[in-house]
């Protein structure tokens, strides 16, 4: 039995329960059923869904099996090579830290020279200064 939605008029599924891709590719979206009733869930900030291990996971890990591009997914962000380092986030080297602008909940690392987006939660700020996060 397939089972079709109102809201989601292309989406259909063969079970009840579960996890399942919105739309293929790189995304921070995914659909949870339960009871027959589907759910639009966001992965949490920065992460997008992998269906083949139905959970989120970090867009620079997807490159070849979503293509992903971490760096158009943060705005054109490159990482600097290690020598370009400011001495402050020389510091934090092998994974270099960076603020995002307009944003002081939320600052960049380096993994392997591809950005990641990262979260100081829901009662910290970045400090550019200490390229850290400070309580508020």
């Amino acid at each position: 039995m397939i089972f079709l939605f109102e809201n989601f008029p292309s989406f259909n599924i063969l079970f009840q329960f579960g996890i399942f891709v919105e739309n293929r590719g790189c995304n921070s979206n995914y659909i949870k059923c339960a009871f027959g009733v589907p759910t639009v869930v966001p992965c949490e900030l920065g992460l997008v869904y992998q269906d083949s291990i139905h959970a989120c996971n970090y867009p620079d890990q997807l490159i070849e099996e979503l293509g992903c591009d971490p760096t158009a997914l943060l705005g054109g962000f490159v990482c600097p090579n290690n020598q370009d380092l400011s001495p402050l986030a020389r510091r934090f080297a092998p994974f270099p830290r960076f603020p995002v602008q307009g944003r002081e909940d939320l600052y960049i690392i380096c993994v392997n020279n591809l950005p990641r987006l990262q979260s100081c939660g829901a009662t910290g700020l970045f400090d550019a200064s200490t390229l850290s996060c400070a309580a508020v």
